[in-house]
């Protein structure tokens, strides 16, 4: 959602319009700019990619399972 958020702010597009053009990648966001307003919304693009979006994207940390002893029939 951060690269939805950042090519919105980039482009003045509304929100649905801006997450359209982040899911068609590779594509142009911004043409004909000079190279130090590229720069910066490159960096702004690359840090919004970077980051991660927010705990539904955190990945659990499991636990490997404990080793179990052999187990012996009958007694």
């Amino acid at each position: 959602m951060d690269v939805v958020q950042v090519v919105r702010r980039l482009t003045g597009l509304s929100l649905w319009h801006s997450k359209v053009l982040a899911t068609q990648v590779p594509t142009t966001i911004l043409a004909g700019v000079q190279r130090t307003a590229g720069a910066g919304c490159l960096t702004a693009l690359s840090t919004a990619c970077s980051a991660p979006e927010g705990p539904e994207t955190a990945q659990p940390q499991r636990k490997a399972p404990a080793p179990r002893g052999t187990r012996r029939s009958g007694a």
